[in-house]
């Protein structure tokens, strides 16, 4: 995928520091997140809503962070009209952690997208085996999750603020 055509063969010590690179074009064309534009996407009525671990150990999640500010700062203060990041505490790259890390992000991101409500907050369970030991809210960035009140181990006792 990374050197275009797939090899099954190719042996990646045969990697060419000096030459190779430029044979990544496509695909960093598709994954990488250099351009913070995301005005045609935009027009188009294109919703993102992006989420990261706190622990991921293979991408800093600051990362996530610097990608979400770069698009608000190119974009502007609507920016969350159509792109929203969700931070997870505990989360590793994608799944698995010590935190909530199992959550239903595709079905806020339908209710965005064919009813038009932006979701500010989405709730993350954590588990032990089957059962549900905690849940927390996973808050919109820049805001995250404040104990208020009530038992902690329930998202109701969290409220999502700056």
């Amino acid at each position: 995928m990374v050197l275009g055509k797939p090899d099954p063969a190719y042996d990646p010590s045969s990697f060419d520091f000096d030459k190779d690179p430029a044979k990544m074009d496509a695909i960093r064309a598709l994954l990488d997140t250099r351009n913070p534009d995301l005005s045609e996407f935009r027009q188009r009525g294109g919703k993102l809503l992006m989420y990261w671990g706190w622990a991921d150990t293979a991408l800093t999640p600051y990362m996530g962070i610097d990608y979400h500010e770069r698009v608000t700062a190119a974009m502007g203060p609507t920016t969350p009209d159509f792109f929203r990041l969700f931070m997870v505490p505990g989360m590793f790259h994608c799944r698995g952690g010590f935190g909530p890390e199992r959550f239903d992000a595709l079905t806020p991101l339908i209710n965005w997208v064919e009813a038009g409500r932006a979701p500010d907050r989405i709730v993350a369970s954590q588990t032990d085996g089957d059962m549900i030991t905690r849940t927390r809210p996973l808050c919109a960035y820049p805001q995250v999750a404040r104990y208020e009140s009530g038992n902690r181990a329930e998202a109701a006792s969290f409220a999502c603020r700056p």
